[in-house]
């Protein structure tokens, strides 16, 4: 009798968590089509859906094995958000026969950290011939301000045929010749914004647009006092730390908010028929108001089209998120988009996609 009570109770527990999580699901997928510059601090909970994601999914083998009646709530929780759960993770699997189309245009985004990643800067030839060796059409940097690494970078660049623009350290080279940049008025700090350039290629004209949307503020002090506050086990401390480290990311949401608005804006009112390509630091997941903006527009984004797996683009700190992206027109197809994990050489992993033209 005590077992059989026992186990009611113990059912009860878990079948109450799996609602929970399902709820807390939903609601993250729910919060994307809330403006992050009107609710910042309700867009910082969307950092939590892939926690709440792999629980969900733990539960579906957890009830097969002892009560497979309410598998029923994780599987039906899980279907509004599978689109969701793709946009994080894609899974994209070419058959082992399928032959690459060639590309018609290779672009790479990559956040430089301004040649300061322990001691890049003394490393600087490596820098070089890494991007030499992906021989990208289009090159689009962020984080990428004054200096001798700079410096000797666009040196490198304008030897080897790149046409080249700069402003607050979004750097910009390529191989096609640029009709026109423009910057969009948004509300940032000063190394973060968005800038257009206009390419000539052939007689088409492309738009790319270099994006870097506001960090999050969190610095190197920020995440080692969270750790000892994890280690210390204090609720006080806890709760200082964790409503300052809170603080700080609704703030950084509030100005992507923003950013991405005008972004929106800009792309209906002036390249809703035009090809266009919009890359960069995000700052922000798949899972977020800034990404999904984008791609419930008239934009695809590269990596959800043909990447493969969770694809962490940002390494430093225990912090690993995919927060750099790629989106393009309709005319565009991508044909493969990949976070090189293979090169330290930033707190970013490049990401490189080739796309090729619709006829």
């Amino acid at each position: 009798m005590a077992v059989a009570l026992l186990k009611r109770v113990l059912v009860s527990v878990f079948l109450g968590a799996n609602v929970m999580s399902v709820l807390l699901l939903w609601l993250c997928c729910a919060i994307t089509w809330i403006d992050s510059s009107v609710c910042p601090r309700l867009a910082v909970v969307c950092l939590v859906f892939p926690i709440l994601l792999f629980v969900c999914l733990l539960f579906i083998p957890f009830w097969l094995l002892f009560k497979w009646r309410y598998v029923v709530v994780p599987v039906v929780g899980l279907l509004p958000c599978v689109g969701f759960a793709l946009d994080y993770c894609p899974l994209n699997f070419r058959g082992g026969g399928d032959a690459e189309p060639p590309a018609d245009l290779t672009v790479m985004s990559w956040n430089m950290m301004n040649f300061g990643y322990k001691g890049v800067s003394e490393r600087q030839d490596e820098v070089l011939a890494y991007i030499d060796s992906v021989n990208a059409d289009i090159v689009c940097l962020q984080e990428c301000a004054g200096g001798p690494g700079v410096w000797a970078l666009k040196q490198h660049m304008t030897e080897r045929g790149y046409n080249w623009a700069s402003q607050n350290g979004r750097t910009f080279y390529s191989r096609y010749p640029i009709v026109s940049q423009d910057v969009l008025e948004a509300r940032s700090s000063l190394s973060n914004g968005i800038n257009v350039y206009r390419l000539l290629l052939g007689t088409d004209t492309l738009a790319v647009l270099n994006v870097h949307l506001e960090s999050n503020y969190l610095t190197q002090e920020d995440r080692y006092d969270g750790r000892m506050a994890l280690k210390s086990r204090s609720s006080e401390e806890l709760k200082q730390e964790g409503e300052h480290i809170w603080g700080k990311l609704a703030l950084s949401q509030r100005c992507r908010g923003a950013q991405v608005d005008t972004l929106a804006r800009a792309l209906d009112e002036h390249f809703a028929t035009g090809s266009v390509i919009v890359c960069g630091d995000f700052n922000d997941t798949p899972i977020s108001y800034a990404y999904q903006k984008l791609k419930r527009g008239n934009l695809r984004s590269a990596y959800r089209e043909r990447g493969r797996g969770v694809g962490v683009s940002y390494n430093e700190r225990f912090f690993f998120f995919r927060i750099d992206h790629l989106f393009h027109s309709g005319d565009w197809e991508t044909l493969s988009a990949r976070i090189d994990n293979s090169v330290l050489l930033s707190d970013h992993y490049p990401l490189i996609v080739k796309l090729g033209k619709h006829q």
